[in-house]
């Protein structure tokens, strides 16, 4: 296929798709306007201001930690998170809720482990020396979160049950008879401005980047 005129826009882009692969194009164009919709809504007000200053903390993260012999190594877990939350807010504009929760079940993780850490500094070099299976033995989320229980320092870092939160963000994304009236647990396009679909990925953004947040200053 030849190559495009570089100063072709999305929608000429998406006109010409829907010629030949009229179910993607379909797709793509309505999370497109979805996209549109709430960007325009949203352009002024605090949720994307908090998630900009966010993203600009978790950047001076890394930089810090790539500086600092003891934390370069785990600086690629800030890195990993910045990913989520980029992720996370094209998806809550975009209409896949799921996929902004299942961006905040892996920031969990990463929470957890920066608790680990902190309780056992000796954890992260084990951590990076393990082979898979080890790794799955000693550092899988059961584990790192049943130490993190033992030592209360969730109380302290965010005021939560680690169990019960992460079990939710689990079963919300393994595969489980489907439960009505949950769109963060349906799959694929979900177009309505419902509570549950517009502003609860955000919120869970939200609530995420303060334990995250809190786990970092710990470490």
């Amino acid at each position: 296929m030849p190559e495009p005129p570089a100063d072709r826009s999305y929608e000429d882009l998406l006109e010409r798709l829907a010629h030949v692969r009229p179910r993607i194009a379909d797709r793509l164009r309505r999370a497109h306007q979805l996209s549109t919709r709430r960007l325009r809504l949203m352009l002024d007000g605090v949720r994307l201001h908090g998630l900009e200053e966010w993203l600009g903390r978790l950047e001076r993260v890394i930089d810090a930690w790539d500086a600092e012999p003891r934390l370069a190594s785990l600086a690629p877990l800030i890195r990993r998170a910045l990913g989520d939350y980029e992720g996370a807010i094209e998806a809550a504009l975009s209409g896949y809720p799921a996929i902004a929760f299942d961006a905040m079940r892996d920031i969990v993780e990463i929470e957890h482990l920066l608790l680990d850490f902190y309780i056992e500094p000796a954890r992260v070099e084990d951590w990076l020396q393990a082979d898979r299976q080890e790794r799955l033995n000693r550092y899988g989320p059961r584990q790192v979160r049943s130490r993190v229980l033992e030592s209360k320092l969730h109380e302290i870092a965010g005021g939560y049950d680690p169990k019960t939160d992460y079990a939710a963000h689990s079963e919300a994304l393994h595969v489980t008879p489907p439960r009505p009236g949950l769109p963060f647990e349906e799959r694929g396009l979900v177009e309505n401005d419902h509570l549950w679909v517009l502003d609860v990925p955000f919120w869970e953004m939200y609530e995420h980047a303060r334990r995250l947040g809190n786990a970092v200053l710990r470490l």
